[in-house]
């Protein structure tokens, strides 16, 4: 099992895990609105309501006023399943099983 945020996707962190991450930093986080989603938390971001935690592989779907910093030392482990049909199994998924 890898740690930290895949990079590449969109990614979804558990939020216990996150506050735990928060805690063990001395940091005590006030939670005002919530998105579900990547894309709802970088809008909230950019609005001016606070900051989040998400995958690298949301950079590209963020405002442009919205700013990335790495956290290297974010040790949450995330565990990722790869669903399918059973019958729908291309050459393309395929190929991506043999990558992952």
């Amino acid at each position: 099992m890898k740690m930290g945020a895949p990079k590449i996707g969109v990614g979804i962190v558990d939020v216990r895990d996150v506050a735990e991450a928060h805690f063990k930093a001395g940091f005590t986080p006030r939670s005002v609105m919530q998105g579900v989603d990547a894309v709802s938390m970088l809008t909230l971001v950019s609005a001016g309501m606070g900051c989040t935690i998400v995958a690298e592989g949301t950079r590209h779907l963020a405002p442009p006023n919205v700013t990335f910093s790495t956290l290297d030392d974010l040790d949450l482990i995330q565990e990722w399943e790869l669903v399918w049909r059973k019958n729908r199994c291309s050459e393309v998924l395929k190929k991506l099983i043999q990558m992952i």
